[in-house]
């Protein structure tokens, strides 16, 4: 008997195995698509991990945009990346100057990319894709808990469950958010880590155990994110619920004073050093003085216009805004998406007028219901509460994502009460397909074509057979040049580049073609890469070409020609002067010889 059980339970998580396999693996394909720094806040986040790695120390304020953040995350990041060798950030991160953070820009880049950030990956880049794929691991558990949280309320249709984690595992969004260096994966997992020990109390176990672990869970997820502080009030209500339900309230102290007691041993030192430090335990007034809001929302006074824009750009950023919610889907895939709340609506309304016995009874009854429903109200306050205060910054969808458990199990359970009979998986079938498929083809079209990577891998100065070690301002190496007769009269030169220090201006190249008596026959001013790649955002060790045509006399075939390079200052023509190799003029002087 217990070897057939032992089976029938293997059986019943193979759904849950595939699932999750299929979520870790897109989680990877996000991870390596999306660029450096491409995702909201992860320069932020990474720097805590980095600084704690680096320092042994949590940062203070000033240091990163986000040093008010809960710690716990970046402590487990920084320590799975403290082994790696790591150089300072400012060798890594180079701001785009035309970033849509900065001006009105259609271009998506709110930061400049190296090929050096590609694969193999090395120091930072090696480290980015750690914490990255950790926080991918946080994705997964969240699925995993919406599975077994669903088949805890309805153990007897696993198509629930599977819809519910589906939902989850195949949210584009959700698995972008998971895949980058944030908290937020890490919140959802402790969310719903604490809705565990929530319904095991709703559904009446009652012994002091679940009343510690709703604490010490609650103050876990507090300390993965701030925002995970409204878990206290979802315990709150458990807690009172519990009372009014038993008619116990002789015991309602005893068990909110467990809970509490679990909440302030855990999260209270967090909270105590920020009153000690800051003199506000949430060090609310420090972070405001740092990064003031710049608008706000006053819902009470909201038309219905901006109540749809408001509403809209939650729906659009819960399922798909990639990017700094710079990169979109098309508009009739939010169309298409908006209609998974009408549907699933429609489903619990028909399950509910045929009668719980056709489609599953809850365990735990209604209360277990209105358990989902409450810690989607609290997340919903919260959201709506940070967005009155900080404007259009706060209506992102993914603050929404501690509640993710709950709605998707209430979306399944309203797409499984759809259809009568054997036909009841159908609609949660078709629902997951178009997620997967959504989920799949989301960072080669989407993604990946709204990002480029400059410069060149190091192995092709290997090539060059016209190899040169000039330095310029003791910050730019000219390694190589390569170049050839275009007919019919055009000199085609591609000039290779390597960074020893980053050049503190953006610098204009200039070549200038010299016959055999040095005068200039023809000439090109260009900046790097047609200016996307200015040279102060050249890094140590970034290796690229750039490439010109010039006019060519044909008496340079006959008698060898010469062209000077250099780089010089638009504003002033100051030139950058050459400290190693043959100069003229503060250029070098490179000699058109047959290779």
């Amino acid at each position: 008997m217990n070897q057939i059980k032992l089976t029938i339970n293997q059986f019943r998580l193979w759904p849950l195995a595939v699932i999750i396999t299929l979520f870790v693996t897109l989680g990877v394909y996000y991870s390596i698509t999306v660029p450096l720094w491409e995702a909201p806040d992860e320069p932020g986040h990474f720097g805590n991990v980095w600084y704690i790695a680096t320092h042994q120390a949590l940062p203070q304020p000033g240091t990163f945009y986000t040093w008010h953040q809960a710690p716990l995350y970046h402590i487990i990041a920084a320590t799975a990346i403290g082994w790696l060798n790591l150089s300072p950030l400012n060798e890594w991160q180079r701001f785009n100057p035309t970033a849509p953070t900065v001006v009105r820009s259609t271009d998506p880049n709110v930061f400049v990319h190296s090929v050096r950030e590609l694969p193999p990956y090395k120091d930072i880049a090696l480290a980015v894709h750690i914490a990255r794929w950790l926080n991918v691991i946080f994705g997964a558990i969240t699925v995993a808990l919406t599975y077994l949280l669903a088949r805890r309320l309805f153990p007897e249709h696993g198509w629930v469950a599977i819809g519910a984690a589906g939902l989850v595992a195949f949210n584009p969004q959700f698995i972008f958010m998971s895949a980058a260096v944030q908290n937020d994966a890490a919140l959802s997992a402790a969310f719903a880590l604490t809705l565990w020990p929530a319904l095991n109390i709703v559904q009446g176990d009652n012994r002091i155990r679940q009343f510690l672990g709703l604490g010490a869970l609650t103050a876990l997820a507090i300390l993965f994110k701030q925002s995970g502080i409204v878990l206290i009030g979802l315990a709150g209500v458990v807690v009172l619920g519990t009372a009014w339900r038993s008619g116990q309230w002789q015991k309602l102290f005893i068990w909110g004073s467990w809970t509490a007691l679990m909440v302030g041993l855990i999260a209270g030192p967090m909270y105590l050093r920020n009153t000690l430090l800051y003199g506000d335990p949430f060090a609310y007034e420090v972070y405001k003085s740092l990064h003031p809001p710049t608008d706000s929302y006053p819902l009470n006074q909201l038309d219905m216009t901006t109540l749809m824009l408001f509403l809209t750009r939650l729906h659009e950023s819960f399922w798909g805004k990639f990017g700094w919610l710079t990169l979109a889907f098309p508009s009739f895939i939010y169309q298409g998406l908006w209609m998974i709340y009408p549907l699933s609506g429609l489903g619990l309304i028909i399950g509910y007028r045929r009668g719980q016995s056709s489609w599953g009874k809850v365990e735990g009854g209604l209360p277990a219901l209105a358990l989902l429903l409450v810690s989607m109200a609290v997340v919903w306050t919260f959201t709506l509460r940070y967005a009155m205060s900080f404007g259009a910054f706060g209506v992102q969808g993914r603050y929404l994502f501690p509640m993710i458990s709950a709605q998707s199990i209430l979306i399944s359970l309203g797409f499984y009460a759809l259809l009568p009979g054997r036909w009841r998986p159908l609609p949660i079938i078709i629902l997951l397909l178009i997620l997967l498929s959504l989920a799949i083809w989301t960072p080669a079209h989407v993604i990946a074509p709204a990002y480029q990577y400059l410069g060149d891998s190091p192995q092709v100065l290997d090539k060059l057979s016209l190899k040169r070690t000039d330095i310029f301002g003791e910050a730019i190496e000219l390694a190589g040049y390569e170049w050839q007769v275009v007919p019919p009269n055009k000199l085609q030169i591609a000039l290779y580049w390597r960074t020893r220090q980053t050049p503190l201006n953006d610098y204009t190249i200039f070549i200038h073609l010299l016959d055999e008596s040095g005068h200039r026959y023809s000439q090109n001013d260009q900046r790097p890469l047609n200016g996307n790649f200015p040279t102060q955002l050249w890094r140590p060790g970034d290796v690229l070409h750039t490439t010109a045509r010039l006019t060519f006399p044909p008496s340079c075939l006959a008698k060898p020609c010469s062209v000077a390079v250099g780089f010089y200052l638009l504003q002033n023509g100051e030139r950058l002067p050459v400290t190693q190799g043959e100069n003229q003029d503060n250029a070098v002087i490179l000699k058109l010889e047959n290779q």
